[in-house]
């Protein structure tokens, strides 16, 4: 059982938290919404950002801090306004009033929150208050069906069950890393791969577990402020970043490998190929029309059918440059420091974001991913010397101990 000691002055924070879990998740991604009043959910989300406001100028800010996440702030609303997402809004706000609140409070916070939402669209489908939407998959010489349980796609639950269970093996207390923990998890993680067959979650998935065995159990990798892994965790967002968008560019289906990569991923290459060359790249993002599994559900041609899902392809054409790249710099921040930590969750975390924005557009969805809320506090003066430069600084200083020890020695050699 988790449990959740909130002070006062967190009380709006987490309000706020919830209201945005629950417009996400009970709300746009079920089926759900069609039983609420018009104007619900516009009501839900102007609540939480007046609520992260509220919790918002509780906090002290220092002129060069609040100069800083000024300009962020601007131009995170300009590409909500360009684009057309307005939770965009919200998330900005949901990371810089996070900043004085323990990450780990936040953590345990959106597990409880995710799952309270995601059992009460499972539970309003079994009682059959909303349909079950089964797609079917034609193969070659066979089909499948995928079940939404109650959501308005099938990857719906499996992302939800993906990043909660990634939350919860990244947790400081052990016990969520030991066997029957892991073993909860990944018959969860099964069964909803048997009911909505999302064959790629459920892989990333294993390999979660396998890197959560191999650090928590064996000690394989050593990673606490090691030089190696310092340079992957700097540069690993922009390398996938720049992979994914170098090989959706150069995509055709003449070259054989990338066919065959364009097949396993669903025709993930395909489209976002498509989006590239139809929108292009601006400063400050655009709005994108996409027309996804559900929309094809609800009569809309499937010829018609265009949805990137890579996170990097997305962020980078739909809130444009400026924003794409403050992200990658701030994941690149957040996996530097887990990695001079010695912080084995947030590292495997790290790890997990970075593949996952491949296929999924998890990348900058605070109401299941909440770790860009630890930038903030990176950021902060002390701390980010501390953790993002001590690489430099504790060498330096084990290299000039050294020297006064062999100095010592070698005058000691005279007496």
């Amino acid at each position: 059982m988790i449990k959740i000691k909130l002070r006062a002055n967190e009380f709006f924070y987490f309000t706020a938290y919830f209201l945005l879990c629950f417009s996400a998740i009970v709300y746009t991604d079920s089926y759900l919404s069609g039983l609420f009043p018009s104007g619900t959910n516009s009501a839900l989300r102007y609540a939480s950002l007046l609520l992260f406001l509220l919790s918002l100028l509780q906090n002290k800010w220092r002129p060069l801090e609040f100069i800083l996440w000024g300009l962020i702030g601007a131009a995170v609303i300009s590409a909500a306004v360009l684009s057309d997402r307005s939770m965009l809004v919200i998330y900005i706000m949901a990371i810089i009033s996070g900043r004085n609140i323990e990450f780990e409070k936040i953590k345990k916070f959106v597990i409880s929150a995710n799952i309270i939402c995601t059992l009460t669209v499972l539970i309003s489908c079994f009682l059959g208050l909303i349909p079950n939407q089964i797609y079917t998959h034609v193969n070659t010489d066979s089909f499948t069906q995928a079940n939404s349980l109650g959501f308005k796609y099938y990857s719906n639950l499996s992302t939800i069950a993906f990043l909660v269970s990634t939350l919860i093996l990244s947790l400081k207390n052990r016990k969520f890393r030991r066997w029957p923990c892991i073993l909860v998890l990944l018959i969860i993680n099964f069964v909803i791969y048997i009911f909505a067959t999302t064959r790629l979650t459920f892989i990333l998935f294993l390999f979660e577990v396998v890197l959560v065995v191999l650090i928590s159990k064996y000690n394989v990798f050593k990673i606490r402020n090691n030089r190696f892994w310092r340079t992957i965790a700097t540069v690993a967002f922009p390398f996938f970043a720049g992979i994914c968008l170098w090989v959706s560019y150069t995509f055709s289906y003449e070259v054989d490998w990338m066919r065959a990569l364009n097949s396993l991923l669903n025709g993930r290459l395909r489209f976002n190929r498509q989006g590239i060359f139809e929108y292009g790249l601006t400063p400050l993002g655009q709005k994108i029309e996409m027309v996804g599994g559900t929309d094809v559900a609800n009569s809309r041609k499937q010829l018609t059918y265009f949805y990137i899902d890579s996170g990097y392809i997305y962020t980078l054409l739909a809130y444009g440059v400026i924003v794409f790249a403050l992200l990658i710099i701030g994941y690149s921040l957040i996996f530097r420091s887990a990695v001079i930590k010695g912080d084995m969750g947030l590292f495997v975390c790290c790890s997990l974001i970075c593949i996952h924005a491949l296929i999924n557009n998890i990348f900058i969805n605070i109401a299941l991913n909440p770790f860009l809320i630890l930038v903030p506090s990176i950021l902060t003066e002390r701390s980010f010397r501390k953790n993002y430069l001590s690489s430099k600084g504790r060498r330096s200083k084990r290299m000039k101990l050294q020297w006064n020890l062999k100095k010592a020695n070698t005058d000691n050699r005279y007496y």
